[in-house]
């Protein structure tokens, strides 16, 4: 029997959704279709628990020896039952099923919105910060975290319809091999974002690498991030040579954060990555908020809890008071003692 996982956009989510597969695959006796768009299948290679992938232009695709090719669509889907869970559950994964159910019957399960919770989230913190002076001890409920709901949603969707394995399938998280030549100890900062409200300033990055330096002289920084943030991160580099700024592709990032000590980001793909390869890291946040299902449970969080803040879902827009104080005023020495004291308790 088949079961189709569904996510269809951004690189975070696809890793969030990759949780909830890995999940159905240890615990019940199915195969795999995981739906994604075409860009993303570099992604699934290192999952050993995807043989399948359908992509959003239709096509039919098995993973042979670590690398995928397209074939024609199995007959069997065509008499074995096939259930998808849409983990996206929007406009845009709801006029791809349209199209897919013309190709393969189906039957289609979709994650209840939370809408509702992410709004109370966002007014319980902005109360929160006007009636508080210090920062809360514990600011991430791990029952927000997406990665766990999705993952609880759907094996109680699932064991309605199907009888659990006595013993779940061995899971390994395996990469393909690359010929990446990495330093012995390093730290990775991850540069840029999706959002403008999640962009930590240049100086910020450069001024935390020579604070480590000076501090631990023999660690290196590897500095990584979309194209766009090419020129900042050669900047960068320019000032010290235990800088590296490196263009890595999506297979290299994850293996240079899975090799790392600790991973400092504003982003969300990279925080997703940390937990899914269990590293330790710094979330920086600045227009954001925790508890709304994007912040992994073991994330360090760096934010100033500002009474504006949270501002934004996803880090999208503009300041409304047009200073970007949130992660201006986010400075290195903080992160840098977040940093020190993780790197100390390893000697």
């Amino acid at each position: 029997m088949y079961i189709g996982v569904l996510r269809l956009t951004s690189i975070g989510d696809v890793l969030i959704a990759l949780h909830s597969a890995q999940k159905v695959y240890q615990n019940f006796d199915v195969d795999i279709v995981f739906i994604t768009s075409p860009h993303f299948l570099p992604l699934l290679e290192m999952c050993p628990f995807i043989k399948y992938a359908y992509t959003s232009d239709l096509k039919f695709h098995q993973k042979k020896e670590g690398s995928w090719s397209c074939i024609p669509t199995p007959s069997n889907f065509f008499t074995d039952p096939f259930l998808i869970i849409d983990l996206q559950n929007t406009q845009r994964s709801h006029s791809f099923l349209r199209q897919f159910k013309k190709i393969i019957p189906s039957f289609v399960y979709s994650v209840p919105q939370r809408r509702f919770m992410r709004i109370f989230e966002i007014t319980k913190s902005k109360i929160l910060s006007l009636i508080q002076f210090q920062q809360p001890k514990n600011p991430i409920n791990p029952s927000t975290y997406i990665a766990f709901y999705q993952e609880a949603w759907v094996l109680k969707a699932l064991s309605r319809e199907l009888s659990l394995l006595p013993q779940p399938k061995p899971f390994e998280r395996n990469f393909p091999l690359t010929a990446l030549e990495l330093p012995s100890q390093y730290i990775v900062f991850c540069l840029g974002s999706s959002g403008n409200l999640k962009n930590w300033p240049e100086e910020h990055f450069k001024d935390l690498g020579l604070l480590l330096f000076k501090n631990f002289p023999n660690l290196k920084i590897i500095l990584t991030s979309g194209p766009e943030c090419k020129p900042a991160r050669d900047s960068i580099a320019l000032s010290n040579p235990h800088f590296e700024s490196r263009d890595l592709n999506l297979i290299e990032t994850l293996e240079a954060i899975r090799k790392s000590i600790y991973v400092v980001t504003g982003d969300s793909f990279p925080s997703h990555a940390c937990f899914l390869l269990d590293k330790p890291f710094s979330l920086l946040l600045g227009g954001t908020q925790p508890n709304l299902g994007f912040c992994p449970p073991k994330a360090i969080i760096e934010s100033l809890h500002l009474s504006c803040s949270p501002c934004t879902r996803h880090g999208q827009g503009i300041c409304h008071y047009k200073n970007l104080k949130c992660l201006k005023d986010l400075l290195p020495q903080k992160i840098f003692q977040s940093i020190a004291t993780y790197l100390k308790s390893l000697d």
